[in-house]
């Protein structure tokens, strides 16, 4: 989110001496925790499982002999069983609550910040265009650190209007000068006449192409070696398709131009549609977006949001700017924005995104919630069917109005389809002279339907 627009592209815990828990779909499970005897300072406390066995662990108490920290019956535990230093907190909490965690997963949230930069666009506009002259405005958002697979070059993903300013006189709008900055970096930078000047550690950038209607840039990194040798790493991107309503999001920015800040939340949304205008203040465009209650400001834009592991699940772009509405935010999915992100690479000769079209319209029925007890998540999925074949299209006489598409192959690799996007967004993924498998149910039979994709249904996509 540049500053210059308006609308926004952006402990102990302490155990009481008696607990019911649920379990985790094992068996047994904890049903009982309780302080069954006191002998001065040392406190027996019996743990009761489903099956009818139990266990006692004696600690020393503190002050309080009625509370009892979880750190306190670890130690005791680990004591009690003669465990060396590899018996972890994770091993304690599984073995005795009988719950699957991963015990550090908030703990590496924070490692997003590692592949987080700062970035800094300048545009030149006319001061005075009846006199022709010209000044140089400074743009501030973020982004993160992506290298490809078997790629040496490291690049920078980011929204497309961070780096794009309509007012610009530049070749398309575009940034003439984009500067980075990693977490922990001195970001230095200073007006001398009409250029600006950066520290030593500025990472000078070049853009290697964007999408507007995806709001997603790339932009490569000219000098490896402001990386190489750092603790800056390139992203590790989690598969978005699998974030649910309720799952931690943390939010890495650079909140009006001032250096990297952290805010933390949680997926209010995990797919919607918005509609509002591009970067080009003319353009209708819908995002497909996640919606997050952290707290996104100027400046958060094209910034990575994540999961408690650290991996990215979004690209911040946008946020609601009303003056009764409080923590509504926008990212664009991860897997959609590396999909995008991995076409302008490939495109880079245009600097542009491009996409295939097969000439189907889709609709969806039957959308549900499903639990999956082996990960106590709820996910939400529907069926897809072909609602319409365009005429003289790739699936023109191959797919059939009101098949359900059940799973799609791409380059050798299947993907199962329970949500509509899952289908737009593999689009992606399809190049001139590949064969897509749809995998569909026509008349109760399942069948197997090859399209090929042709050099003449790849177009630009502004």
């Amino acid at each position: 989110m540049k500053k210059f627009f308006k609308y926004f592209l952006v402990a102990l815990i302490i155990l009481p001496c008696m607990f019911m828990f649920v379990g985790c779909n094992k068996s047994p499970t904890v049903v009982g925790f309780e302080k069954t005897a006191t002998n001065g300072l040392y406190d027996t406390y019996t743990i009761t499982y489903s099956d009818g066995t139990a266990d006692a662990i004696t600690i020393k108490n503190g002050e309080d002999a009625n509370d009892v920290t979880v750190q306190q019956l670890y130690e005791a535990a680990k004591q009690a069983g003669n465990y060396g230093d590899e018996y972890t907190m994770q091993d304690f909490l599984e073995e005795y609550l009988n719950f699957d965690v991963e015990i550090n997963n908030q703990d590496n949230a924070h490692l997003g910040a590692l592949s987080a930069v700062a970035v800094y666009c300048e545009f030149p506009v006319y001061k005075n265009q009846f006199t022709n002259t010209r000044q140089t405005v400074m743009g501030s958002g973020a982004g993160v650190i992506y290298q490809p697979e078997g790629a040496t070059d490291y690049y920078i993903i980011t929204n497309y209007h961070v780096v794009y300013y309509a007012s610009s006189i530049s070749q398309n709008g575009i940034a003439t000068n984009i500067n980075c900055f990693l977490f922990g970096a001195s970001i230095e930078y200073e007006k001398q006449q009409n250029e600006y000047v950066y520290g030593e550690e500025g990472i000078e950038c070049e853009y290697v192409g964007g999408s507007m209607t995806n709001d997603i840039a790339v932009l490569k990194v000219k000098d490896t070696s402001k990386i190489e040798g750092t603790d800056a790493r390139p992203v590790v991107v989690a598969d978005s398709n699998h974030v649910n309503a309720g799952d931690e999001a943390m939010a890495i920015g650079n909140p009006e131009g001032s250096g990297i800040s952290m805010t933390k939340g949680i997926v209010s949304v995990d797919s919607e549609y918005i509609e509002m205008t591009a970067a080009d203040n003319v353009t209708p465009v819908a995002f497909r977006v996640m919606r997050i209650d952290a707290a996104v400001n100027s400046g958060n834009s094209g910034g990575g949001l994540f999961n408690n592991k650290g991996e990215l699940i979004g690209i911040v772009n946008s946020k609601i700017m009303d003056s009764s509405i409080e923590n509504i935010g926008f990212a664009l999915p991860s897997t959609l924005a590396i999909r995008v992100a991995d076409n302008i690479i490939k495109h880079s000769v245009d600097k542009v995104a491009k996409r295939a079209t097969v000439g189907i319209t889709l609709e969806t029925k039957n959308s549900r919630a499903v639990y999956d007890p082996s990960t106590n998540t709820i996910e939400i999925v529907e069926d897809v069917y072909i609602s319409l074949v365009t005429a003289d299209s790739l699936a023109d006489g191959k797919l059939k109005e009101q098949d359900k598409i059940v799973s799609i192959a791409v380059d050798g690799k299947t993907y199962a389809i329970e949500r509509m996007y899952e289908v737009i967004d593999l689009v992606w993924l399809m190049d001139a002279g590949d064969i897509v498998v749809f995998n569909v149910v026509r008349s109760n039979n399942n069948l197997p339907v090859s399209v090929v994709i042709t050099q003449n249904s790849i177009n630009a996509v502004k």
